[in-house]
């Protein structure tokens, strides 16, 4: 899958200070790029009410992303408590 990295997403990792969720996230991002569909990614959960918003766990924290086909638009990275206050929207 082809993956874009949204203007929000980059800023939200400038913040992170967890090496260890860093390099969670690193594999996730490279399991995405290698997967050929949707449900070859683990934790990958549509959210409801919304045509293509997904979203993964990563430890406290929640990737948001956007899927049309082979495109993932990764839009935001935030803890739990805070990224349905910004995604999706």
């Amino acid at each position: 899958m082809r993956i874009i990295f949204l203007k929000a997403f980059s800023k939200d990792l400038d913040k992170l200070k967890n090496k260890q969720v860093s390099k969670s996230l690193l594999d996730v991002i490279s399991e995405i790029k290698k997967a050929n569909k949707i449900q070859e990614i683990s934790n990958m959960v549509k959210l409801k009410g919304y045509k293509n918003a997904y979203r993964i766990k990563i430890g406290e924290y929640r990737l948001g992303a956007f899927i049309e086909g082979d495109i993932v638009e990764l839009a935001r990275f935030l803890p739990r408590r805070d990224i349905y206050k910004y995604f999706p929207k």
